[in-house]
């Protein structure tokens, strides 16, 4: 069993750099990509361990759910209450009180509200992402052993869900990438206006002055 798996953890292990190297500040080595890899190779990551997690447990799930649970939940829970715990002491990037609540429990990522998401220990949507997952494998798992034919239009769509999950994220990023550009041309005509506006505004000021050297010339010369 142990000779199965060392191929997927090797990969598994590839993808854990590539992730941490996405994560350095890769510009200031001068380091540049067109590509942004870091969201792939986290979703490559969930499969490959998802594939493992299947292997091992689908012949022993039936009689060790709970089990499955205890051992799952054991490897998540204590960092993420470790770190929260310190996060709320020292009091570092607590947006929101009701934020600590579901960084607990490990429920944060299914919420909507920045203020939630975006609190305490941020980078730990990952755990809670494996913790929603976790939930679910049991039940997919007795669901493929005892109904394939249900358990192949589960995956079905599941699948169109997901595609349809990318069409949109992708529409609205590109959404957002044509209007970012639209707000900072709005911007800069809003601060250059402003520097028209200073500009007329000296020129303005000047322009007194002008009129009276050109009158008391014009009076000089009647003289």
């Amino acid at each position: 069993m142990e000779q199965k798996f060392r191929p997927t953890d090797s990969l598994r292990g590839i993808c854990a750099l590539l992730i941490v190297l996405h994560h350095y500040p890769h510009q200031e080595m001068g380091i540049t990509y067109t590509y942004d890899f870091g969201n792939t190779i986290v979703l490559f990551f969930f499969v490959l361990s998802g594939y493992g997690i299947s292997l091992a447990w689908k012949n022993k799930i039936e009689r060790l759910s709970k089990q499955f649970y205890i051992k799952r939940f054991a490897k998540i829970f204590p960092i993420q209450w470790l770190t929260v715990t310190l996060f709320v002491l020292f009091g570092i990037n607590i947006e929101s009180l009701w934020a600590i609540p579901f960084h607990l429990t490990l429920t944060q990522s299914a919420m909507i509200q920045w203020e939630i998401n975006f609190s305490l220990n941020v980078p730990s949507w990952f755990l809670s992402s494996l913790f929603f997952c976790y939930l679910c494998t049991p039940f997919l798992l007795k669901l493929a052993a005892r109904h394939t034919k249900r358990f192949v239009c589960f995956q079905i769509c599941a699948i169109i869900c997901f595609v349809l999950f990318v069409c949109v994220a992708i529409s609205a990023r590109r959404h957002n990438a044509c209007e970012q550009p639209s707000e900072a041309r709005r911007l800069a005509s809003r601060k250059g206006g402003m520097n028209n506006g200073k500009e007329a505004g000296k020129r303005r000021g000047q322009h007194p002055q002008a009129e009276r050297r050109t009158l008391g010339g014009a009076l000089h010369g009647g003289r």
